[in-house]
């Protein structure tokens, strides 16, 4: 199946589209210069456009915009996952900002930047009436998106750079935000393309070409890794950071090396204020039950970080005091994941509390439930999910860890079997 729509369906989709390209490309910003015009008076330097007004963002989402951009098939192509960080630049309304949102839930953020609050405003709006609370809108100003150094894993740019008032500082700040590995997908309409092939005209400051893209991006330490030429007006541009294999192959070190730390130590019991049944792998993760408000500060003493609680809302109300409000208190994040009778936790519960694990060597996670027979459960899955122990080990280490019931043991069994099935 061709991802370009036939030139007659293009058409057909330019009758419901045309308003909104036409507004959004040239009545919006150029209301008196037509499209030759515009050609005619474009310096050989180029000049970025004018953003459209937040107060004509109801335009970017008008039927027909999918008819002519296909917006699912652009995020497709990002390969996005749950837990990935992407910021959308440029995010308007947040036409994109909810799809990618979807692709990367429940664990990935999206910060989706914008220069107008106008936009950020609506953009809101939308994420109220949808649901949707992975969504982080962000002020960015003509020289910064604000973006978190060295963490986002995507950027997208769907016809926003074309109208960086300054390109050059822009482009330093996302390189900058980039994770290892991490990509831009950049969107632009064709320059070279002839106008008749769409049946409306696009003002030249709101398109570029591929050589003028290609020296900005190139000169800013980019480097093109796939340009894609499916869409009927548009390039599609990705791109990588120059040099980054070396960064890649070095976070792939120094994570083997941080999860390596289950390896350089054995499960040992130890002792501290109140808690029952207390054992510690080196130091980097404590197995209990259920500890009192007081031992919360001495964990917190010890370096940990987070603190994991695996039971169920009708055990902690008779508690006698918030253990969420005292963790906290003293400065460690809590979480809660009721693990009850069925000795089973979600997918997307056992992936979360995995990833808290999994970082354990860069802050120390407390893991507990009333006795520490839930928690050996939990351990002994996480073993086969991130290090690849089979069942008769992960069993054995989960045991190390507290874990006595003979039912929880077989429910493990039967998890991690069905783990290595799927794999």
């Amino acid at each position: 199946m061709k991802a370009n729509v036939r030139l007659g369906d293009l058409k057909k989709a330019c009758g419901i589209a045309a308003s909104v390209v036409t507004l959004l490309l040239s009545a919006a910003v150029h209301a008196q210069v037509s499209a030759a015009e515009s050609e005619q008076a474009q310096p050989e330097a180029r000049v970025p456009a004018r953003p459209l007004p937040a107060q004509m963002a109801g335009i970017l989402l008008q039927e027909g915009r999918e008819l002519l951009e296909h917006p699912d098939q652009i995020v497709d192509r990002m390969e996005l996952s749950d837990g990935d960080i992407v910021a959308d630049v440029g995010c308007g309304p947040g036409y994109y900002s909810l799809r990618l949102a979807e692709r990367i839930a429940p664990s990935g953020v999206v910060f989706a930047v914008d220069i107008q609050q106008g936009m950020l405003d609506q953009l809101e709006d939308r994420m109220t009436t949808a649901g949707v609370r992975n969504v982080y809108p962000v002020l960015g100003d003509f020289t910064d998106p604000y973006l978190p150094e060295g963490k986002v894993d995507w950027i997208l740019l769907v016809d926003a750079y074309h109208e960086f008032g300054e390109p050059e500082a822009m482009l330093e700040k996302m390189r900058a935000s980039l994770a290892p590995g991490g990509r831009v997908a950049l969107l632009e309409y064709r320059a070279e393309q002839d106008p008749a092939t769409l049946g409306f005209p696009i003002p030249r400051d709101h398109k570029m070409s591929i050589d003028e893209v290609m020296g900005e991006w190139e000169t800013a330490g980019f480097e093109l890794i796939e340009l894609l030429e499916f869409l009927p007006a548009q390039h599609y541009f990705i791109f990588g950071k120059k040099g980054d294999d070396e960064a890649v192959q070095e976070a792939q070190a120094d994570r083997a090396d941080r999860t390596a730390w289950h390896e350089r130590a054995e499960i040992s019991s130890l002792s501290l204020g109140s808690v029952s049944n207390l054992t510690t792998l080196g130091g980097y993760v404590y197995f209990s039950g259920q500890p009192a408000e007081g031992d919360l500060r001495l964990f917190a003493d010890r370096g940990v970080k987070t603190v994991i609680n695996l039971r169920t809302p009708e055990e902690m109300e008779t508690l006698g005091f918030d253990e969420k409000a005292a963790a906290e208190a003293a400065g460690m994040t809590y979480v809660n994941k009721p693990l009850g009778r069925g000795h089973n936790l979600s997918d997307a519960d056992l992936k979360e509390i995995a990833g808290i694990l999994a970082g354990a060597s860069e802050g120390r996670v407390l893991l507990h439930c009333a006795s520490s027979n839930r928690v050996g459960h939990v351990w002994s899955l996480f073993r086969a999910m991130e290090h690849g122990a089979d069942a008769d080990q992960a069993i054995e280490d989960g045991e190390s860890a507290g874990m006595r019931s003979a039912a929880l043991q077989d429910a493990a069994r039967t998890r991690i079997e069905s783990m290595k099935t799927e794999q």
